[in-house]
C-alpha cells in the first residue's frame, strides 16, 4: 500500500511539473554591450560585470552577448593587439562576441589568433576568405545555447564600411542583410527557437528579417544612430548610438506563446550600473603593468593642444600639424597627409604640458606605418577632396597636412571643395610629381583614399610606426610649439 501511495505521489508531481512547463515557458535575460575598447574608460567592463551580477542576484538566468568594436583602439591594444580584452571577456563568459570593424584593426591573422585565445565564439556571417572560400579561420557565423529544451541562437555581420575603414588585406565583406537572411533561415530550419542578429550599421532593409519571422531580436549600432526600441512582428529592433555606453537588456521568452518573445527590452546606461570589485581589480592590474613605461616623459609642448573629435575632424589642428610635421620630417618628403581618424586621445593639453609616451600612444593607438609615395598633383588634389567629402559628418578621413596650404569650402558639392592648393608657396600643378609622407593604411586606399592607392611607392628602409616617429620628433627637440598656422583655410561661404 505504501508503495502504491508513493508511486501515485510521484506521478502527480510529474504531471504538475509537466503542466508548469507547458504554461510557463523558460525565460532568459539577454544583456548586450559593445564598443568598450579602453580599460581606462568609465563606465566600462567593471560596470558590465556589475550589471550582470545585479541581474543574477535577482534570480535571473543571464546571458551576455558582446557586439564587438573592442579589440582596438587603445594604448594597451597597440602593444598586445587586443589580447588583454579577450582575457577580460573570458572572465565574463559571453555567449559570443561579434567581429565588428575594430576587430580588424591589426589584420586578419591577429583576429584569428584572438579567436583561438577566446573561450567563446567570435561570430561573423558576411566574411569570405578567398584562400579557403570560407569564413576567416577561427571565426564562425553563429553561436547558440541550450536553455532547458529550447535553443537561443545569435549571428552577426560587419558593416561594409570595413572595406574603407580598416582595409583588410585578404578577406571580403559581403552584403550584411543578405548574409544574415541566409544564416537566420538556416538557424530557423535547424530548430532555433529564438534568433538574435547583430549589425554594425542601421539599414531599413534589416527590418524585413523581423517581419518575415527569421529574427526575433535585431540590434543595430552605428555612430550616428538614434537610440530606441521598435516592436516589429513578434520581436523588436533596437538601434544604438555606438559611441554611447549603453546596455541592451531583453527578457526573452523561449516559448512561442508570448505576443513578443523579446519583451520587455530596455536600454540601460552603463553609468547607472554598480562597479564590480573583482573586474575592477583585474583592470587595475593591467593598468599598473603599463604605468611605468607610459609615464616616461618625451618632451614639452609650449602651446595648448586639443585632440577632441570635434577639433581634429573639422579643421586644422595644432596636434594634427605636429603629427603631420613629424611624419614629413621623419621621411623627408615634400608634403605629408594623415587622416584625423587616427588621432584618438579626445582630450586637451594646456600649454607647458609634459607629453609622455602614454600620451603619444593614446593619441595614436593604431599600428600605422610610415610610407613614402610619389604622386601627381591631380592625385594629391583627389586625395584632399576625399578627405573633405565627409566634413558634415566629422568622418575620420578629414586630412591633417604638412608642407602645403589648402583653401576649402565645405559647403560646395562633394568633389569640388578644394579651392586652392599651394606647395612651397607655389600653386599645385596637376602634372607635377611630388613626394608624399603618409600611412600604409591610406596608401592602400583606406578611409576612401583611393587616389593614394594609385600612387607610386618609393623605396625606403624605414619601417617605423607613426607614433614612434612622433615620439622621436618630440624627443629630439625636447620642446615643441605646434600651432594653427593657416595651412588648412576654411573659406566662409
Amino acid at each position: 500500500m505504501r508503495h502504491l501511495i508513493k508511486n501515485l505521489a510521484l506521478a502527480a508531481a510529474l504531471v504538475l511539473a509537466c503542466a508548469a512547463q507547458a504554461t510557463t515557458p523558460p525565460t532568459v535575460t539577454l544583456v548586450y554591450v559593445s564598443n568598450l575598447p579602453d580599460i581606462d574608460t568609465s563606465p566600462g567592463l567593471a560596470e558590465v560585470a556589475g550589471l550582470l551580477q545585479t541581474l543574477r542576484s535577482e534570480g535571473k538566468e543571464v546571458l551576455l552577448l558582446h557586439g564587438g568594436d573592442s579589440l582596438a583602439p587603445s594604448t594597451l591594444a597597440s602593444f598586445d593587439r587586443g589580447a588583454h580584452m579577450i582575457a577580460l571577456l573570458n572572465e565574463l563568459d559571453p555567449l559570443a562576441m561579434a567581429a565588428a570593424k575594430r576587430e580588424f584593426a591589426f589584420g586578419e591573422d591577429q583576429l584569428t589568433l584572438r579567436s583561438y585565445e577566446a573561450a567563446f565564439p567570435i561570430v561573423i556571417n558576411n566574411l569570405l576568405d578567398p584562400l579557403t572560400s570560407e569564413n576567416l579561420a577561427g571565426l564562425t557565423d553563429r553561436a547558440e545555447v541550450q536553455v532547458g529544451d529550447r535553443r537561443l541562437c545569435a549571428t552577426a555581420s560587419v558593416s561594409l564600411e570595413l572595406r574603407e575603414a580598416y582595409m583588410p588585406r585578404r578577406v571580403q565583406a559581403l552584403d550584411p542583410v543578405e548574409a544574415t537572411r541566409r544564416t537566420a533561415k538556416d538557424l530557423r530550419d535547424s530548430g532555433c527557437d529564438i534568433v538574435v542578429a547583430l549589425f554594425g550599421s542601421v539599414d531599413p532593409d534589416q527590418e524585413s528579417l523581423l517581419e518575415r519571422g527569421l529574427v526575433d531580436l535585431l540590434i543595430s549600432a552605428e555612430s550616428h544612430a538614434d537610440q530606441g526600441v521598435k516592436p516589429s512582428g513578434e520581436g523588436a529592433w533596437v538601434t544604438l548610438k555606438a559611441t554611447e555606453a549603453t546596455a541592451v537588456v531583453a527578457e526573452i521568452s523561449l516559448g512561442k506563446s508570448a505576443p513578443c518573445a523579446v519583451c520587455p527590452t530596455q536600454l540601460i546606461p552603463l553609468g547607472t550600473a554598480p562597479t564590480d570589485a573583482t573586474m575592477l581589480a583585474r583592470l587595475d592590474s593591467y593598468r599598473k603593468k603599463l604605468a611605468e613605461i607610459l609615464a616616461m616623459p618625451v618632451g614639452v609642448t609650449d602651446t595648448a593642444l586639443d585632440t577632441r573629435r570635434s577639433a581634429v575632424r573639422t579643421g586644422e589642428s595644432a596636434f594634427g600639424n605636429l603629427v603631420a610635421d613629424a611624419l614629413r620630417d621623419f621621411i623627408d618628403a615634400d608634403v605629408a597627409l594623415l587622416n584625423s581618424g587616427g588621432i584618438r586621445g579626445n582630450r586637451q593639453y594646456p600649454a607647458n604640458s609634459v607629453l609622455t609616451r602614454g600620451d603619444i600612444q593614446s593619441e595614436l593607438p593604431f599600428r600605422n606605418r610610415v610610407v613614402r609615395l610619389e604622386l601627381t598633383g591631380s592625385q594629391l588634389r583627389a586625395a584632399l577632396e576625399n578627405g573633405l567629402a565627409g566634413y558634415e559628418d566629422q568622418t575620420g578621413a578629414f586630412p591633417q597636412i604638412s608642407g602645403m596650404t589648402v583653401r576649402f569650402n565645405p559647403t560646395n558639392p562633394v568633389g569640388q571643395r578644394v579651392l586652392e592648393v599651394r606647395i612651397g608657396g607655389r600653386p599645385l600643378r596637376d602634372d607635377q610629381r611630388y613626394s608624399l609622407a603618409t600611412l600604409d593604411f591610406l596608401a592602400r586606399g583606406g578611409d576612401g583614399y583611393q587616389a593614394l592607392a594609385g600612387a607610386t611607392p618609393l623605396r625606403s628602409s624605414l619601417n617605423a610606426l607613426l607614433w614612434e616617429s612622433v615620439r622621436s620628433y618630440i624627443g629630439t627637440r625636447g620642446r615643441v610649439a605646434p600651432r594653427i598656422d593657416g595651412r588648412l583655410i576654411h573659406v566662409q561661404p
